[in-house]
C-alpha cells in the first residue's frame, strides 16, 4: 500500500504530495486525514495522509515510520477546503492545514543526539553523555558543533528527532471502591462508606462529603481497598455574570423570517437578512438553530469580533446548556483544545466563535450564521490569508445547507448579490419590543471652535451626557483610535516621532508614558525632548480612546468611566469582563470600533461619536461604506428598550453625505450612491479586484522584482485582465520590510490563478514574499 503524504513544512518549494509506503503493520489502520511520522531529507517529521492507493510511479519509496492519531483529525471535506484556499491565495496548503488544528495538536520537533562509540568523542564532548546516551541538541552545545558535525559523519553519534504533542488533556482524579470491608480509622471507614453508595467519586468532592484527608484516602490505596484512577474531563468555559434564558415569542415579521429559513433547510440557499439594529435577530438565530438540532443536525454561529461572543454564548448557552461550544483566539491553549474535542466528537452541537471557527470538524451541519456579515473582522490578514465569510458558503454548498448573513449595515457586495437574486433578501424594517430608533444629530465641531470651545466634546454632547450622568442612565463614546494622542510633533523643528521598523508615526499611550507602533507593536520610552533638535517644545496631536478617557474623568471626577480597546482587553475574559463590570455599575464607556456592533445594555440611552469624519478620507475604496457601517452600528446602540435613544456625532465635514444617510437611518439611499460610485470606478462587485504584495528587507531588492513581475504577467495574463503597478503604498516600510503593490482587475479568477500560481512559486525566496489579498484598498 502507498500513501500519498503532505509533509508538516510550510513552503512553497515542497508544496506537493509525496509518496510513502506503508508498511504491513498499519495497512489496516491508516486511513486519510490521519497524522503519520515519516522520514523527510535526514530529519523525521509529521506529515497528513491524503490519499492511499496500491502503486506508485516512483521507485525505493521511504516507509511511514508511525501513525500520530488513531482517528484521523481531518475530513475530506476540510482536505479539499485547504488544497482549494492554497491554490487561491498562492500559499502553502500546510498553513491552511495546521490553521484548522489547535494549537494543543501542533507537533514540537525536538533534536537529539544519540551516542554510539562515547569512547571515539572528544574529551569535553564526552562529558555530556556521563548519565544518560541520549541528549537534547540546543545551544548549550554551540560551541561544540564542529565536533558534533565530525562526530556525526564518522557515525559515532546519531542526530535524531524527537516529536512531542502539545496536547494537554485535562485529567481529575476519581476513587473507586475495591473492597468493601471495615476499618479501625473512623475517616478511612466514612470514606468506605461512601463509596459504597455511589461508586467512583471525584477525590475533590469525596473528602469534602467525608470530611477526610489525603492521608487517609493513601492509606486505603495503599491497602487495595480503594484505587485512584485518572479521568479525562473537559475544561469549562465559565459565562462572566448570569445566564438566563429569555423565552420571547417572535414577533410578524420575525416568525415570516424565521418560516422562510426554514423552508430551506436542506438546499444550498444564502440568505443576507437585513433588519435594524435591535430588530432581533438573534431571536431568529436561536429558532432556526432550535429547529436543525431536532433534525439531528448542527450548527456554526460566527461573529466577527471576540467582543460579541460574550453575551451571544451566554443567551445560547441559557436556551441549549452543554451542547454550546465557543471557539476563538482568547481561550487558553487547553481550554481551545477541549472544545475542538467536544466539536469532533460531536458532545457539542452548536458552535460560537470568530473567524477561525469557519474551519471547525462539526460533522452532518444544519445551518451556518454569520452575524454581522459587513465587518471585514471576517477575512484574516495575516498569513494563512482567508475570508470567512466565502468559506462559509464553500462548507454550505457541500452540506446542501443554507448560510444566514446577518446585519443592519450589509456589506455593498452583498446587498448587490440579494438584489440580483444570487442571494435571498430578508428584511426587518422595526425594531423588536416596541423601542423606536434613536434620534441622531450631526455636530460641526469647526462651528464649536469658533465660538471657543476647544475641548473634545461638543456642548451639546456634554449637555447630554450630563443629562444622563444624573438620571443613572448610560453613555457610550466612540473614537474609533487607541492611545492618547495619534502622533507627537516637535513645534519647534517639525519633527514628529517614527517607528524604526515602520514608516509610522508611534501613538503616544498616556498610561504607561511610551509611544507604541500599532503595526508591528514596538514601544519607546516618552521622550522629554525632541530627538533631533532637542527643544522642550513637544506636543501630543490628535485624539486616541486613552485621552478620550482622562478628559471624560475631568469633566465627570464622581462617574465610573470603563475603557475598551485592544489595550484593555489583552487578559483572558477581558472582553467579557469588561462588559459585565459596565452594564453592572457604569455610567460611560469609551471604545474604539469593537463597542459598536452587537452590544445590548438596557440602560444605555446617548451614544456620542467624536472625529466622526476621519475615515472618511482615507485613501481607501471602502472608505465610505466602512463609515457609513461603523457609525450606524454604532448608533444602534442606543435607546434599545423603552426610553428614547440618542446619538450626537462630532464631525468637521458635517454636511458629509454618508453622515447625512446615517442621520436619516438611510441604508437604501447609501447603497444606491455607493454602488453607482463603484460601477464607474469599475471595481468590486463589478470587477473582481487581486492585489500582490511583494516585500523584502532591501528596497532596490522590492523595486526591480515589482518591475520584473509586472512584465511577466503582461506577457502571461489574459488581456482582458487589467494590471495597474507597480503602485507605490502609503507606508512603504513596514516591520522592517519593504512593500510593493500590483493590482488585476478582472472578470474570472481561476484563469488568473493558473498563470499566477507557477510564477509567484518561482520568484519567492526565503526573503522575498508575495503575497495575494481579493481586497485591497487603495493602499
Amino acid at each position: 500500500m502507498v500513501a500519498q503524504i503532505f509533509v508538516d513544512v510550510e513552503h512553497l518549494a515542497v508544496d506537493q504530495p509525496y509518496d510513502y509506503h506503508v508498511p504491513s503493520h498499519l495497512e489496516a489502520v491508516i486511513e486519510i486525514g490521519q497524522r503519520v511520522i515519516i522520514p523527510f531529507g535526514t530529519r523525521k517529521i509529521t506529515g497528513i495522509v491524503i490519499e492511499l492507493k496500491t502503486t506508485s510511479a516512483h521507485n525505493q519509496l521511504k516507509t511511514i515510520i508511525d501513525i500520530v492519531d488513531p482517528v484521523p483529525l481531518f475530513s475530506d471535506e476540510l482536505l479539499h477546503l485547504a488544497k482549494q484556499l492554497a491554490f487561491e491565495h498562492i500559499t502553502p496548503r500546510m498553513r491552511y492545514l495546521n490553521a484548522m488544528l489547535p494549537n494543543a495538536l501542533r507537533m514540537k520537533y525536538k533534536k537529539t543526539l544519540r551516542v554510539k562509540q562515547l569512547n571515539n568523542l572528544p574529551k569535553t564532548l564526552q562529558s555530556y553523555f556521563t548519565s544518560a546516551d541520549t541528549i537534547v541538541f540546543d545551544e548549550k552545545l554551540k560551541s561544540h558543533y564542529k565536533s558534533i558535525k565530525e562526530a556525526i559523519k564518522n557515525n559515532d553519534i546519531d542526530l535524531d528527532m524527537e516529536l512531542k504533542q502539545t496536547q494537554t488533556v485535562l485529567k481529575i482524579p476519581v476513587v473507586k471502591l475495591e473492597k468493601d470491608t471495615t476499618v479501625r480509622g473512623e475517616k478511612q471507614q466514612a470514606i468506605i462508606d461512601y463509596l459504597k453508595e455511589r461508586n467512583g467519586v471525584e477525590r475533590k468532592i469525596l473528602l469534602q462529603a467525608t470530611n477526610a484527608s489525603s492521608t487517609s484516602l493513601k492509606a486505603l490505596e495503599n491497602k487495595g481497598i480503594v484505587r485512584i484512577l485518572a479521568k479525562e474531563t473537559y475544561r469549562e468555559i465559565q459565562s462572566i455574570g448570569d445566564i438566563k434564558d429569555k423565552t420571547i415569542t417572535l414577533n410578524k415579521d420575525q416568525q415570516s423570517v424565521y418560516n422562510t429559513i426554514v423552508e430551506h433547510l436542506h438546499e444550498a440557499k444564502t440568505f443576507l437578512l437585513h433588519g435594524v439594529t435591535s430588530s432581533g435577530k438573534t431571536e431568529i438565530y436561536l429558532n432556526v438553530v432550535e429547529k436543525v438540532l431536532t433534525q439531528g443536525k448542527t450548527a456554526i454561529i460566527m461573529v466577527p469580533e471576540i467582543s460579541l461572543t460574550p453575551a451571544l454564548t451566554a443567551r445560547f448557552k441559557a436556551r441549549f446548556k452543554a451542547q454550546v461550544a465557543v471557539y476563538h483566539s482568547r481561550l487558553s491553549i487547553g481550554e481551545r483544545y477541549d472544545e475542538w474535542r467536544r466539536i469532533k466528537t460531536g458532545k457539542a452541537k452548536i458552535l460560537i466563535g470568530a473567524r477561525s471557527s469557519v474551519f471547525a470538524p462539526l460533522e452532518n451541519i444544519g445551518i451556518i450564521i454569520l452575524d454581522e456579515e459587513h465587518s471585514d473582522a471576517y477575512r484574516q490578514e495575516e498569513n494563512p490569508k482567508y475570508d470567512a465569510k466565502k468559506i462559509a458558503l464553500t462548507r454550505a454548498k457541500h452540506h446542501n445547507i443554507p448560510v444566514v448573513l446577518g446585519s443592519a449595515t450589509p456589506s455593498v457586495e452583498s446587498y448587490y448579490r440579494a438584489l440580483k437574486n444570487d442571494y435571498h433578501l430578508l428584511t426587518l424594517k422595526k425594531r423588536a419590543e416596541q423601542s423606536t430608533l434613536p434620534t441622531v444629530a450631526i455636530i460641526d465641531m469647526k462651528k464649536e471652535f469658533i465660538e471657543g470651545n476647544t475641548s473634545v466634546f461638543s456642548k451639546s454632547l456634554y449637555a447630554a451626557m450630563q443629562k444622563r450622568f444624573e438620571k443613572n442612565e448610560q453613555t457610550l463614546l466612540l473614537i474609533n483610535r487607541r492611545g492618547h494622542a495619534n502622533f507627537v510633533l516637535c513645534r519647534q523643528c517639525g519633527h514628529t516621532i517614527e517607528c524604526d521598523d515602520c514608516d509610522v508615526s508611534m501613538t503616544y499611550h498616556h498610561k504607561k508614558q511610551q509611544l507604541k507602533c500599532h503595526y508591528c507593536e514596538a514601544t519607546k520610552p516618552m521622550p522629554k525632548t525632541c530627538p533631533k533638535c532637542h527643544s522642550e517644545h513637544i506636543r501630543y496631536m490628535g485624539l486616541g480612546s486613552e485621552r478620550v478617557e482622562l478628559e471624560l474623568q475631568k469633566a465627570f471626577p464622581t462617574a465610573k468611566i470603563y475603557r475598551m480597546d485592544r489595550d484593555t482587553t489583552q487578559v483572558k475574559d477581558g472582553h467579557a469582563k469588561l462588559l459585565h463590570a459596565f452594564e453592572r455599575d457604569g455610567d460611560f464607556l469609551v471604545g474604539t470600533q469593537m463597542i459598536s456592533k452587537g452590544l445590548d445594555f438596557d440602560k444605555v440611552t446617548l451614544v456620542g461619536v467624536l472625529s466622526a469624519d476621519m475615515a472618511l478620507f482615507v485613501p481607501d475604496y471602502y472608505a465610505k461604506e466602512e463609515t457609513f457601517s461603523l457609525l450606524t452600528q454604532m448608533a444602534g446602540r442606543s435607546g434599545r428598550r423603552t426610553i428614547q435613544g440618542e446619538v450626537i456625532i462630532q464631525a468637521y465635514r458635517s454636511d458629509h453625505p454618508v453622515l447625512e444617510d446615517v442621520k436619516k437611518h438611510d441604508y437604501e439611499h447609501f447603497y444606491h450612491e455607493e454602488i453607482a460610485l463603484r460601477k464607474k470606478a469599475d471595481i468590486a462587485p463589478f470587477k473582481t479586484m487581486m492585489a500582490l504584495t511583494i516585500t523584502h528587507r532591501y528596497q532596490n531588492t522590492v523595486f526591480k522584482t515589482t518591475a520584473n513581475l509586472v512584465k511577466k504577467l503582461k506577457n502571461t495574463l489574459p488581456k482582458s485582465v487589467r494590471i495597474i503597478g507597480p503602485i507605490t503604498p502609503k507606508y512603504v516600510r513596514i516591520q522592517g520590510k519593504y512593500r510593493m503593490h500590483i493590482l488585476l482587475k478582472t472578470d474570472t479568477v481561476t484563469p488568473v490563478l493558473k498563470h499566477l500560481n507557477p510564477l509567484v512559486t518561482s520568484m519567492i525566496t526565503k526573503d522575498l514574499t508575495i503575497s495575494l489579498d481579493y481586497h485591497p484598498s487603495m493602499f
